[in-house]
């Protein structure tokens, strides 16, 4: 019998609908969210990819449904909610060039996701992957988060469990009630990709390095830390090799760069290569988000780091 996963990455999370503003003034509409811009540029690097969310039926609905079939992530467990609405957010440019988030997703269709499904049958969806991804966002914005720890241990040993930090203080009480939702999830995670600059925001005072060894100690096997224009680094048994970032890369919009590094270096590890490859290829793949307004870079091709 052929055993094969059917996926190689699915991810639990929201897909907003994007409005970035260009260089003209006017905003541009668009579908995006951290877990799904991981999909899009995991798909978009061959990567088989599936989507567990809910959508409302709002005007933006079919554009979001739309979006993601065409980049082949499957949304057979994405669900559509009457009388629910979508998420969005505005990127607004200011006379600096700077970005500043507006973002209205209070009780939108994808906070509900959690409350349409039993455990078991989100179980049998991700033991048909290699891989599942949830982030920090995924676990601030999801109601009855424990249904995600319950379908967390339903997968032990059978999925390779990914984390994104990806801490966003507007979505939590304190930094305490993310300390705590963290470490529910880290037991359960054996890839994390933390960004250098949510450990400095959520942990402050608190020194890297060991908080990094305090996430080894919980059973994380890899970790590898987003850094920005300092490139990444590799934790290995307390020592941190840093990947300087490529050359030459045209600072546009870091909206969803990290998204992009996540998806980089997932392919990495799904493909074989080591992490340092792995981390190479996150690198390149994040550099082509960087060089557009929004998190989505359509010029993106399969395979195109």
């Amino acid at each position: 019998m052929d055993t094969t996963p059917l996926f190689d990455l699915l991810s639990i999370g929201e897909c907003l609908v994007e409005f970035s503003q260009q260089p003209s003034g006017q905003f541009r509409p668009a579908f995006a969210g951290d877990t799904a811009n991981t999909l899009f540029y995991g798909a978009r690097l061959g990567l088989r990819t599936g989507f567990i969310s809910a959508v409302g039926d709002d005007l933006f609905t079919e554009m979001i449904v739309s979006g993601l079939e065409s980049e082949r992530i499957d949304i057979t467990h994405t669900l559509r909610l009457p009388g629910r609405r979508n998420g969005l957010y505005f990127i607004e440019l200011d006379e600096t060039g700077e970005h500043h988030f507006h973002y209205w997703r209070h009780d939108s269709a994808a906070t509900e996701t959690l409350l349409h499904y039993s455990t078991e049958r989100l179980a049998k969806f991700v033991s048909s992957s290699r891989m599942l991804l949830v982030s920090g966002i995924t676990l601030a914005v999801m109601k009855e988060p424990a249904r995600l720890i319950a379908l967390l241990e339903a997968v032990r040993d059978t999925v390779t469990v990914v984390l994104d930090t990806n801490y966003r203080p507007r979505l939590w009480s304190s930094p305490e009630e993310y300390h705590r939702r963290i470490g529910q999830i880290i037991p359960h995670v054996d890839i994390l990709l933390p960004s250098q600059a949510d450990l400095e925001a959520a942990w402050q005072g608190v020194a890297i390095e060991n908080l990094l060894w305090h996430f080894a100690e919980q059973g994380v096997g890899t970790i590898c830390m987003k850094a920005g224009g300092n490139g990444c680094a590799l934790w290995d048994d307390g020592i941190l090799e840093w990947f300087a970032p490529p050359n030459d890369v045209r600072v546009v919009d870091a909206t969803g760069a990290g998204d992009a590094f996540n998806a980089g270096f997932i392919t990495g590890v799904v493909q074989g290569r080591s992490k340092e490859e792995s981390c190479a290829l996150a690198q390149q793949t994040a550099s082509h988000a960087l060089t557009v307004h929004g998190a989505l870079n359509q010029e993106f091709g399969a395979g195109g780091a």
